[in-house]
Formats: structure tokens, sequence, C-alpha cells
């Protein structure tokens, strides 16, 4: 009997979440759409921090929604989702999508380092509420590195389906802006003022440096540790337990040092066959 209240309340709850993020997904003036582990965590500091230094709200809050609209009318309201849909879908019919009339924002990262980062994510760090979100069996925890990165239902294939449904999508979703995890990395200043400048915000470069330098990893690291945000985004699952982090390393072409050489070659072969040659990572 127990069992069967927690498993009503647990519903109860799932569908009072999926009812509010349908409503924030509807009102956003902003959609951030991306696959998980494409670097989404470390764009809504950056986003957040500009914000709350343009307008000096609280750098211990992460925008979501209109959490910040409603303290300052001059921020956009901008709502993180995985998909131009929502609920996405692995988890039935969408209640909602993105509309024209909505800015969109694509961050895309390298399918090859997103499987991979989704490996330790999944090892390490997702509840298994959130793989039941994600539709990941939790078995694929006791999976090795190649034999995920490699599972055709949520390893790097599954990334290259959404990007290239994303690729077909621009043509109706007309304010849409493609930002690149690598560019982003490579150039923080200068891909995250391209950024700045879609979403019709102000630039002033001292700014932007100090946004930059307050979302640095080693920075985040050592936030993470102290507890320093308000929302549990970000933060260490266990005290204390370095692999349990949101963030990691964040690197650029990681996989191919970690992964079996046919398995490189393997994701490889995959990306090149199957992936929008639009997105660069041929």
């Amino acid at each position: 009997m127990l069992e069967r209240v927690k498993a009503w309340r647990l519903a109860l709850k799932e569908r009072r979440l999926t009812a509010e993020r349908v409503q924030s997904f509807a009102a956003a003036d902003v959609l951030v759409i991306s696959f998980t582990k494409s670097g989404r965590t470390w764009l809504r500091v950056l986003i957040s921090n500009y914000f709350a230094r343009c307008h000096g709200l609280s750098e211990q809050e992460l925008i979501d929604g209109d959490n910040f609209h409603r303290q300052a009318a001059a921020v956009p309201k901008v709502f993180f989702a995985p998909d131009t849909k929502f609920p996405y879908p692995e988890l039935g019919p969408a209640e909602v999508a993105a509309t024209p009339g909505q800015k969109l924002v694509f961050l895309v990262r390298d399918p090859r380092d997103v499987a991979v980062s989704l490996y330790y994510h999944v090892k390490h760090r997702a509840s298994d509420r959130e793989l039941g979100r994600k539709k990941i069996p939790a078995a694929a925890r006791d999976l090795d590195l190649d034999d995920f990165v490699l599972d055709p239902a949520f390893g790097a294939a599954r990334a290259i389906d959404y990007m290239n449904r994303w690729a077909a999508e621009r043509g109706r979703l007309t304010q849409s802006y493609v930002l690149r995890y690598e560019d982003l990395r490579a150039d923080t200043a200068a891909a995250f003022t391209g950024l700045l400048r879609f979403l019709g915000q102000p630039v002033e470069p001292g700014l932007v440096g100090e946004v930059i330098a307050f979302a640095a990893f080693d920075s985040l690291q050592q936030k993470e540790r102290e507890g320093f945000f308000k929302s549990d985004r970000l933060g260490q699952k266990r005290a204390g337990d370095t692999t349990t982090g949101k963030v990691r390393q964040g690197r650029v072409g990681g996989y191919a040092a970690q992964l079996r050489p046919e398995t490189r070659r393997a994701l490889d072969r995959l990306v090149a066959d199957r992936l929008d040659p639009a997105y660069g990572y041929r």
C-alpha cells in the first residue's frame, strides 16, 4: 500500500512538473534547445551571470523561464529545453512546440563527445528518475564506455537523430541561431558576443570578460564544491565526490582518446554517413 501511495505521489509530481514546463516553454521569448550533455549548464551560467550583472540580480540564481524577468522586465524569458517540442518524442505526444515568434538558440556539440559525456553522467550522477525521463535503462550504468556510445537507443546515434531533425525544422523556425559548443570553447568571448547580439542585447566587452571568468570551468567546479548556486542543477550529488559533479572537463574531441580504435572509427563513420554536414562535424 505504501509503495502504491509513493508511486501515485511521484506520478502526480511529474504531471505537475510537466504542466509547469509546458507553460514556461510556450511563454518563453527565447528557447535554448540542446541535446543532453551539450554544454547546456555552462551556457545557462553564462547567460544567467550576464543578466545578473546587467540588472543587479543574484549571481547565485540560474535563469529558468521567467524567474529573472519577474525581477527585471528587460530580461527576456529564457527557457532551456531538450527539443523543439515538449514533452520530447520519447515521452509521448507533444503538448507544445516552438513557434516562429520565439527566438531559438540551438546549442550543438559533436555527438561523439556527447555520447562519452553522457556515459559518465549516467554512471555517476543520473538518478533512476532522470534515466526514466530520458528513456535510458538503468542497466546502461553497467555497460562499458564503448558499448554505451555505440548503442543505437541512447548513444551517439540518438543525438544525431535529434540534430538532423532540428536542421530540417529550421526552415519554419526563422528566428534561429546555431551555437556550436566547440566554437564557444575555442573563443568564448566571440561566440558569446554573437549570441548576445542575436538576442538583441547590448554588448560591453568588459562585462563579457567578467562573465566568462565567472563561468570558467575551474571556477564552476569550485562553486560546485562550495554549494554556491541555489539551483540543484549545479552541485555534487555526493559531497566531496568529484565524480558526481555536474561540471567535468568539457573537452573538445576528447572522445578519441577514451575509446578503442574500432569504436572510434565506427563513430566517425556514423557521423560522416548520417549527420547533416551543415553542422561541420565531418
